[in-house]
This record gives structure tokens, sequence and C-alpha cells, in this order.
């Protein structure tokens, strides 16, 4: 890969991360105004999770074993109850 040819590519990352970041807070400031913590939370994973199955579904990836299907849950259930923190302000 030649560097010269790909160095226009750090700043659009860079810029990506920033406004995508940065929508991201903005949508969380305007759902905390409307919704508890851990419930925006919880649909912030079942928007990602969709998001993501469709996308599978869509490669054509097919759902493995019921054993993975629990697997997987106890791990989602763990980053959504312990991975995130949610606080209360004022």
């Amino acid at each position: 890969m030649n560097n010269n040819k790909n160095k226009w590519l750090i700043p659009i990352a860079y810029a990506y991360v920033y406004v995508i970041w940065g929508i991201t807070f903005l949508a969380i400031s305007f759902g905390l105004q409307g919704f508890p913590p851990f419930i925006l939370t919880g649909f912030r994973f079942l928007a990602a999770g969709i998001i993501v199955f469709g996308y599978l579904v869509a490669k054509g990836e097919k759902a493995n074993s019921l054993l993975n299907w629990k697997k997987n849950a106890i791990t989602g259930t763990l980053i959504l109850t312990g991975g995130t923190r949610t606080c209360r302000v004022g």
C-alpha cells in the first residue's frame, strides 16, 4: 500500500469518528429527556442487535445452534447490565 496515496484516509477516519460520536452523544442527551437511562441503553443494544442480525442474514450467515444462542444471550446480558454505567444527574 502506498503511504502517500492513502494519507488522506486518516483525517477522514477521524472526521467520521468525531461526527458519529458527536451524533451519539446528542441522541443520548435527547433520549434521556424521555426515557430512563437503563431503558435507553436497552433500546440502543436492541437496535444494534437487530442491525447486526440483519447484516448477517443479508450476508447469508445461518443461525447456529440453540446452545450458541444461549451463550450469546448470557454474554449480551452481562454486557448490558455490567458493562455500561448509568447515572443520574440532578
